[in-house]
């Protein structure tokens, strides 16, 4: 097996550490060979807490596939998500500087440099920088250059996170001699495996409820406008459910798996449940458990909505939302995004070159990965990427430069 038709990705998450593998066929199609995947420990809401358990199911998950695929992992992409992301949108303009008015290199390059340029704080990393639509005298442009005009504007919506966090999971992966190609925010990496051209452009949002945060992208116009994570997720429910209903939190997990449901009008029935030294079992209403779960939910989709009005009012996603992530098998959920959101929503859909294992809504950010894994070969050639100022920045500090 030649090693340089080799892609491999892996997620750390709050509930498992997924790694695939995929081999490249001779049409440029990918082949899923491996997948290995671990119970997280020592990782919350996507920040390592304990370097040793953390460290332990991720080689786990990576020796597990490397045994399925029949190889050995050289490199990786790796996702990241966490409370810590943050973006913002900044736009530049330059004046064209030819004397025809037409547009050079030049002016492109000042532009772009100068939308990208703005200084974090020394604890702080750019992970990426999503480049919007060129302007050219409020027109707008795919590719400038030659084109008569006299002002040119370029934004990018740029994501940053805590350089430590960010070091913390390059770690974890370079422990075992696997190499970081690149890191791809989780909400980028799900987005491109649910969302059709057609939807980003007409305006969508994606949502991916994970377990202990829930990452969202905002499209428009076929570009990202807008990236967030907000610290709720399935965990919450399950917290909610034990705290609500006096039970433990694994009589509250198995309830919500079970019968939780996000719309509680028309729910009847009850649910026994037995405590410890309890002999006659408790009965519990479907309507009280849903109605519990209802009001986090909105609770997140609220808070989701009031972020994206700075950049993008709900009106203007067209093609609606799509949920993914391991907690939107929850159901009623789309229902209470239609409420939220006042647009339709749907559950995504994984590709049908994912393998049958990998077709459910929680492997929707590993599959991405591979995605871009697979879309990087095709531009660049075996992987051979030059490092993102995130990946130099911190193979200096892991002396791995």
């Amino acid at each position: 097996m030649n090693k340089d038709t080799i892609v491999g990705a892996i997620e750390i998450g709050t509930a498992k550490v997924v790694v695939a593998i995929g081999e490249l066929t001779d049409g440029q199609g990918l082949n899923i060979i491996g997948v290995g995947e671990s119970p997280s420990q020592g990782i919350i809401k996507g920040n390592v807490i304990d370097f040793e358990a953390a460290s332990s199911v991720t080689h786990a998950a990576i020796m597990a596939a490397e045994d399925k695929a029949g190889i050995n992992l050289s490199s990786v992409f790796l996702s990241q998500t966490g409370y810590h992301l943050q973006g913002f949108f900044n736009e530049s303009s330059v004046t064209v500087s030819s004397s025809n008015s037409h547009v050079t290199q030049d002016d492109i390059d000042r532009v772009i440099k100068d939308a990208k340029n703005k200084q974090l704080p020394d604890d702080r990393v750019y992970i990426h920088h999503i480049q919007n639509p060129f302007m050219l005298d409020g027109r707008v442009i795919t590719n400038p250059l030659g084109m008569y005009g006299q002002k040119l504007q370029v934004g990018y919506w740029s994501v940053h996170g805590d350089l430590s966090k960010v070091r913390d999971h390059m770690h974890l992966v370079n422990t075992f001699g696997i190499k970081v190609e690149d890191v791809i925010i989780s909400s980028i990496a799900s987005g491109s495996m649910v969302v059709s051209q057609t939807e980003k452009i007409n305006g969508t949002l994606v949502i991916d409820i994970g377990r202990g945060t829930s990452d969202y992208i905002v499209y428009r116009g076929g570009y990202v406008i807008q990236t967030g994570v907000i610290p709720i997720g399935g965990d919450h429910l399950t917290n909610d459910l034990s705290l609500g209903l006096r039970i433990d939190r694994n009589q509250a997990e198995a309830i919500k798996k079970q019968y939780a449901n996000a719309v509680f009008d028309g729910l009847t029935d009850v649910v026994l449940i037995s405590s410890e030294g309890i002999q006659i079992p408790r009965s519990i209403s479907k309507h009280t458990v849903s109605q519990i779960v209802n009001v986090r939910i909105k609770e997140l989709f609220s808070i989701i909505r009031s972020e994206i009005e700075t950049r993008s009012h709900a009106s203007n996603l067209t093609a609606g939302v799509i949920l993914t992530g391991g907690t939107s098998r929850l159901l009623g959920l789309d229902l209470v995004a239609r409420e939220v959101f006042g647009v339709d929503a749907r559950l995504g859909d994984n590709p049908s070159w994912a393998c049958d294992n990998l077709r459910d809504p929680e492997y929707s950010t590993v599959l991405g990965l591979l995605h871009y894994a697979l879309r990087s070969k095709e531009k660049r050639g075996a992987l051979k990427i030059k490092k993102s100022g995130i990946l130099n920045r911190v193979a200096k500090i892991l002396n791995i430069a």
